[in-house]
């Protein structure tokens, strides 16, 4: 189980597969508005980091992502990609 979290830790994903990922996990839950119409959109993701795994959101306006739905794509990467047993930080710019 330490083997494979260190691999996991050490692990690079191309920016088409975390795309895909992405793409799906916001056309199953689009991101919430505001109480002024105004919503989040997520434009692309890329890896820009390894130990631990770093992955960049380029979004419209980071402000616009509550905590929650943060979680909720962060669970889905970590689902789809396999990232159990190792942080995995995010950024949304």
């Amino acid at each position: 189980a330490l083997d494979r979290a260190s691999a996991t830790h050490r692990r690079r994903i191309k920016t088409a597969v975390l795309n895909e990922v992405l793409e799906d996990a916001v056309r199953w839950q689009r991101p919430p508005s505001t109480s002024t119409g105004r919503q989040g959109a997520v434009y692309y993701c890329a890896q820009v980091s390894v130990r631990p795994p770093t992955v960049v959101i380029f979004v419209n306006d980071p402000d616009l992502f509550s905590q929650s739905y943060r979680r909720y794509l962060e669970s889905a990467l970590r689902k789809a990609l396999g990232f159990q047993g190792t942080p995995l930080r995010m950024l949304f710019r």
